[in-house]
């Protein structure tokens, strides 16, 4: 047992992700979308495109206001131009997270001013162009804050131009939330169809594929939303934790930590899972160490105690080990956690009583309480470099 962790989460809804990673450059990919994707993407003036590279660097330098400044004098030029709204939703966002003891309204209200003043500026332009009207279409539906509306908006965009391919990771969603799973992910491998580096669909498709059972399909969309979007920590995790808890591939997911960790050496959710990925591989020194190194950095950690005492009792075994380890879980303040809460209260009692029933069929001792972290260290010599 390693505790929690065997639930691939996905804490960003799909239109959200849409927002986050629809800011790639002016650049024209060849093959048979080019020149669809030539209208959603590209600037025609020169000085357009050099406009909205400049806004790309702004929003990569966290000047958001710059960014809307310069997408607004934009978008009446380039209706067609999706990724304008894509940019323009993620900086109105970005903006409403900064603090302003200046502001009058709260974040949730000036972030809807943003956009109800986004929606107005797409609704008042026209065209009869099918592909710049189904793009129309798709920016408001993007600010909209009414669901209904926003289907209905969606429908229209794909109505005009049924390969608007931002569109459809839109409507993917919208069928993926009614449950309608089958046909959203038919939408979305359309659209990756048309455009492969969509990374957006790849990682959507990823968790339709995981609630419909499979686990190897999933860990390919995640690979290739990866290779699109490196940076990504929360979903790199996400692969880690499929990797560890439903694939048993603890060297992919080894791998997969690495970049993770040494970015940052105390990221305690990617500390559990490199535990989990050497106890699957069969390593438990090593899990113990990193479990040990989680509750020296956070003493107060309950999920370490509990997986190092769960490897004690389950893996080693280490009887007396896993008694202190479950005695130090258990001297912890209460857990804020469900789960943290149960294992305090209901199974790691009765686990402890089951230990002292062997070490007392075993006639060891019951040995004292421990001290200190330094007392609950796997036997052995520690692996270096671990």
């Amino acid at each position: 047992m390693m505790g929690r962790g065997r639930r691939i989460r996905f804490g960003r809804s799909a239109l959200l992700v849409l927002c986050l990673g629809g800011l790639g450059g002016c650049g024209i990919p060849e093959g048979p979308s080019s020149e669809l994707t030539r209208v959603l993407e590209s600037c025609a003036r020169l000085s357009d495109q050099e406009s909205l590279r400049l806004a790309e660097e702004d929003f990569m330098a966290g000047r958001a206001e710059n960014v809307l400044a310069r997408l607004q004098d934009l978008a009446p030029r380039n209706p067609g131009n999706a990724r304008i709204p894509l940019m323009a939703a993620r900086a109105i966002h970005r903006l409403a997270l900064v603090p302003d003891p200046a502001r009058i309204q709260n974040p949730r209200e000036q972030e809807d001013r943003a956009r109800k003043q986004w929606k107005a500026l797409y609704q008042g332009l026209e065209s009869k162009d099918p592909l710049v009207l189904g793009n129309l279409y798709f920016a408001r539906a993007l600010f909209s804050q009414d669901r209904d509306e926003r289907a209905s908006l969606i429908h229209k965009a794909l109505k005009a131009n049924p390969k608007h391919y931002f569109a459809m990771v839109l409507e993917g969603e919208e069928l993926w939330r009614k449950g309608e799973t089958r046909q959203a992910s038919n939408l979305l491998k359309a659209s990756v169809a048309l455009s492969p580096t969509l990374a957006e669909s790849w990682l959507l498709l990823a968790r339709i594929s995981l609630e419909r059972g499979s686990v190897r399909l999933p860990r390919k969309h995640l690979e290739t939303y990866l290779a699109l979007r490196p940076l990504d920590r929360n979903v790199r995790k996400n692969l880690v934790r499929l990797l560890v808890h439903e694939l048993n591939d603890g060297d992919a997911a080894i791998r997969e930590l690495k970049d993770l960790l040494e970015a940052d050496p105390k990221d305690v959710e990617a500390l559990m899972h490199l535990g989990a990925a050497w106890w699957r591989k069969k390593d438990y020194h090593k899990a113990a160490e990193i479990y040990l190194r989680i509750l020296t950095l956070n003493p107060g950690e309950t999920r370490a105690a509990l997986n190092l005492g769960n490897l004690y009792y389950e893996a080693y075994p280490q009887p007396v080990l896993a008694w202190k380890a479950y005695h130090y879980l258990m001297s912890l303040p209460p857990s804020d956690d469900p789960f943290g809460i149960m294992s305090q209260k209901l199974f790691v009692p009765t686990r402890l009583k089951k230990i002292e029933q062997i070490l007392k069929e075993k006639k060891i001792p019951i040995p004292s309480p421990p001290r200190g972290i330094l007392e609950l260290r796997p036997p052995g010599k520690p692996e270096e470099g671990e």
